[in-house]
């Protein structure tokens, strides 16, 4: 009975796979016809044309961070935030939340100028 079922998982898995290689395929297709029109009258033949050598940026490990560096970066990691304060607006749309943001509105007489700097 096992036999049974990976050959019929390996007939889905064949079947799926040629599915998606048919769709690459014709999308390519596509692309092709689509490009094809602009490939021979702008695009060159070969794309090191355009892309140049590959250029190698500097080697990270062959410089030492400066200790003034680490030590600021400690000092930043070890300082303690505390997290806003939970904000007075509801941020969704329900009727609850609507009147209550505009209740908070009215009491800025609608200056949200004036509501913002007030946080």
């Amino acid at each position: 009975m096992a036999r049974n079922t990976d050959e019929a998982m390996s007939v889905e898995h064949t079947s799926l796979e040629r599915t998606n290689n048919d769709r690459v395929n014709d999308s390519n297709k596509t692309d092709e016809n689509f490009i094809g029109k602009y490939k021979t009258r702008y695009l060159p033949e070969n794309l090191a044309l355009v892309f140049n050598e590959i250029v190698e940026g500097p080697d990270d490990d062959a410089t030492t961070p400066p200790d003034w560096l680490i030590d600021n970066l400690s000092q930043i990691i070890a300082t303690c935030v505390n997290p806003p304060k939970r904000p007075p607006t509801c941020f969704d749309t329900t009727e609850k939340s609507l009147r209550h943001n505009l209740e908070l509105l009215h009491s800025f007489d609608y200056d949200m100028g004036r509501f913002l700097n007030n946080r």
